[in-house]
């Protein structure tokens, strides 16, 4: 370690890493990579056409692409040559295929440091049996018993989630596959979860758990099949630890929710949970070592819970009795009629926005949102969120310019601006069609039965209560809050078509409306009595949850001046900034968008919270 901090003192702007490394060491540090599937074959093309192997992969069709990897990884030969690829042609022919081949090089460098290789938005076979061969080629072991890293599939879409448990019934049969599963004894499926709302909208929640309870599942269906799988556990890894903001998730209710879902799908056993840690959630890691080991023991106890809800005894009998249902009430059609509204809410989402899936449709997204987020915070957005990591996604251009696109972009941009807009609407947009789809008079019977509708309830209550519009008037129009009169009269302008043009304050008006609209609907869902007269978007989380209400106040009140001063230097640049941004002018923006703090991760909200109103 000494050796590397003096290489770094040699490079500039190095001091705050070198700072890191002495305070913090390497103990404990492990290293996922990260790759997108168009990437995985984008490299594997390029390193089998500079060694001569085939002059276009990516125009073979599925099959033949997977025949010609089975035999190519089943070719020392041929694996050796690929070993031996010249870098430079190899980057003269592809810039990402070089990044991609020299990062798994690093593998064999440090096993106990490389732990996982996730594949964004995989979608065949082919995509993973791509990576065991380009793991082989770059020397690392794979399939065999010293095989140290795991392979992972990344799904970041409701059509992703449908497909999910074929695709691993699929790589389950296939013999290279399910070997690497023999030696690692564990099978790891993450589900993106702020991607996943951003193209599918919330209802795409109850997706991602259909996706992982039928998995869970199925492993006993595995073990039979394959009887030298019995050792196999599955671990469901939550991409973001909640599906709303970064780093606002509950790390300790993952494994919670996997255990209640696994059970829910009569599966006979669970895996770990596994999590990432990001924004806030970085603060419990590197915080006062108590509530460090507070929330690891909180994790750790949760995950002991949920196997322990799950498994059964010889007699039948759970170890630990699940949490049912209050007396008198249908638990089954109540959580149906959960899933039935997440069906509407997705439908109504693909009607406001269109086809996200796929990034590349000139016809996707919703004309007026593009338009009145064009004027949100998205300069001090994207400079406090500066990352290393390439954008295969979306670019600063569709913010703003003749054709913006505001959902073409990374997830964390896209929320974010959602977030700093004052709007926050991606956490409601959609939830009042899914709700109004039900019985009013049953929502609250849902609610009692549905662990899964407990939790978005009081998610979608907690974004309600952090919206302000007083800022988004400020923000993206310009002017102070309209009158009620006013504000009613341009929202009955506004048409739902998502082609039709309105004006920004005919868009703002409607969606504030929307928004106290859905805040009625959660309200009667939490506390089932009709809204009061002094009602606001604050009411719910206030009335359900008091204790998340307050320290939300507290965050909120003390991040005020930084919302404002976000809100003011926004609409400056708005109304035609005449020069080009200087090093001042960035580093007020990054300090604004930090001071603002925008998170739904109240000070000790990170606790479990029990979200039934009483106990049963």
């Amino acid at each position: 370690i000494d050796d590397l901090i003096d290489d770094l003192k040699t490079i500039p702007q190095t001091q705050d890493l070198i700072y890191k490394i002495k305070t913090f060491r390497f103990h404990y540090a492990q290293i996922d990579i990260r790759h997108n599937a168009d990437d995985i074959m984008e490299t594997l093309a390029h390193l089998t056409q500079v060694n001569g192997l085939t002059e276009n992969f990516l125009t073979l069709s599925l099959e033949d692409q997977k025949k010609s990897i089975i035999e190519w990884l089943n070719n020392d030969n041929i694996i050796e040559k690929l070993m031996f690829t010249n870098d430079e042609i190899l980057n003269k022919s592809s810039k990402t295929a070089a990044r991609v081949f020299g990062r798994l090089k690093l593998i064999k460098n440090d096993l106990d440091i490389f732990n996982k290789l996730i594949i964004a938005e995989t979608n065949s076979i082919v995509n993973v049996l791509a990576a065991f061969l380009l793991l082989k080629a770059s020397g690392n072991i794979v399939a065999e018993k010293e095989t140290t890293i795991d392979i992972v599939t990344l799904s970041e879409s409701v059509k992703d989630l449908v497909n999910l448990p074929n695709l691993i019934s699929q790589l389950i049969d296939d013999p290279i596959y399910r070997k690497h599963l023999f030696y690692r004894e564990k099978l790891i499926i993450m589900i993106a979860k702020s991607d996943t709302v951003r193209r599918n909208g919330r209802g795409a929640e109850s997706s991602q758990e259909e996706a992982s309870g039928k998995l869970y599942a199925m492993l006993e269906q595995f073990k039979n099949k394959y009887p030298e799988l019995k050792n196999l556990k599955i671990h469901g890894f939550s991409g973001g630890g909640a599906a709303l903001q970064r780093g606002g998730g509950r790390v300790a209710e993952v494994a919670h929710n996997h255990g209640r879902i696994a059970r829910y799908f009569h599966a006979k056993t669970i895996g770990p949970s596994l999590l990432t840690i990001q924004g806030h959630q970085m603060q419990i890691l590197f915080s006062p070592s108590s509530i460090a080991l507070n929330t690891l023991e909180s994790l750790v106890a949760q995950n002991l819970h949920a196997r322990a809800q799950t498994e059964l005894k010889p007699n039948g009998e759970h170890y630990v009795l699940p949490r049912r249902a209050p007396n008198g009430y249908d638990e089954t059609k109540n959580i149906e009629n959960f899933h039935k509204a997440c069906q509407v809410m997705r439908q109504t989402y693909f009607n406001y926005m269109g086809d996200l899936d796929n990034d590349k449709d000139q016809n996707s997204g919703n004309y007026n949102f593009n338009q009145l987020f064009a004027n949100a915070p998205w300069v001090s957005v994207i400079l406090g969120n500066l990352s290393s990591r390439p954008s295969k996604r979306g670019v600063f251009r569709y913010l703003r310019g003749e054709n913006p696109k505001l959902l073409n972009n990374r997830a964390i941009t896209v929320e974010r601006v959602c977030a700093h807009s004052g709007t926050h609407f991606l956490n409601y947009l959609s939830v009042s069609e899914g709700l109004k789809s039900l019985n009013y008079d049953e929502l609250h019977d849902m609610y009692l039965c549905s662990k899964s509708c407990r939790d978005f309830m009081r998610n979608t209550a907690l974004s309600l209560h952090m919206t302000d519009f007083d800022i988004a008037w400020l923000t993206m129009i310009g002017e102070v809050h309209p009158n009620k009169t006013e504000l009613v009269s341009l929202a009955k302008n506004f048409s739902t078509n998502r082609k039709t043009k309105n004006t920004n304050k005919e868009t703002l008006a409607w969606l504030e409306l929307y928004a106290y609209d859905v805040a009625k609907l959660v309200y009667k869902c939490i506390l089932d009595k009709d809204p009061p007269d002094n009602f606001d978007l604050q009411t719910p989380l206030k009335s359900g949850f008091s204790n998340l209400s307050q320290q939300l106040k507290m965050r909120e009140e003390s991040d005020e001046f930084g919302r404002y001063a976000q809100a003011v230097m926004t609409d400056f640049m708005n109304k035609g900034l005449d020069f080009a941004l200087g090093t001042n002018e960035i580093l007020t923006l990054q300090a604004c968008y930090a001071a603002a703090d925008v998170v739904n991760a109240p000070e000790g909200g990170l606790n479990i919270e029990l979200t039934r109103k009483t106990p049963f």
